[in-house]
């Protein structure tokens, strides 16, 4: 059992490559409950859900709001921690760029109606000051935007730092192995 290496351990090696390849599609299957590795291996699988969740989410939140349609929120649960957390963000974000567009549309109108009075000094007025309210909310996007990629690298960190810390133990693991099956081989030696 201790002579060659887990299939689980196997399984959890050529998955956290393919994560530090930046393929977060595979997952750790057929997980046997008493393998020691079997904890690690869930958690590497829930880690995982949690961000592919997320960044799902998230691209069709930001991508359904910059086309003006305000009702596709991101979905926060079933995420955790610092993924909710971001989720938040994303949607005071969403809801930043839904008012942006909704007061580009009201200057539209605005410059239209006013052109159309024949007052286009009021109309330029008007265009004018609405672009200079829309600015706040583009500014907001900005800085929520700036925070959101901070915590995407925290994120990324902290996985590659995972990815370290399951090597280093996949390390030892195979070490512990190695040592048992000299240890067996070396007490069939004393006893025989």
């Amino acid at each position: 059992m201790f002579g060659k290496k887990s299939q689980l351990l196997e399984q959890i090696q050529h998955v956290t490559s393919e994560y530090a390849r930046g393929n977060l599609v595979p997952r750790i299957t057929n997980i046997d409950t008493k393998d020691p590795l079997a904890q690690i291996a869930q958690n590497l699988n829930d880690f995982l859900d949690q961000v592919e969740a997320s960044n799902q989410e998230y691209s069709t939140s930001v991508t359904k709001s910059s086309h003006g349609k305000a009702y596709r929120a991101p979905e926060q649960s079933g995420l955790k921690g610092a993924f909710r957390q971001n989720a938040k963000i994303i949607q005071t974000g969403v809801d930043s760029v839904i008012d942006a567009l909704h007061g580009q549309n009201k200057a539209d109108l605005s410059g239209a109606f006013a052109h159309i009075n024949g007052g286009i000094k009021t109309s330029l007025k008007t265009i004018q000051d609405d672009l200079s309210q829309s600015t706040a909310p583009i500014r907001n996007i900005t800085a929520m935007s700036n925070a959101t990629a901070e915590q995407s690298r925290t994120t990324l960190e902290s996985t590659m730092a995972l990815k370290k810390r399951t090597d280093y133990l996949v390390e030892l693991v195979s070490n512990v192995v190695e040592r048992v099956g000299r240890l067996a081989s070396s007490i069939d030696d004393i006893t025989s």
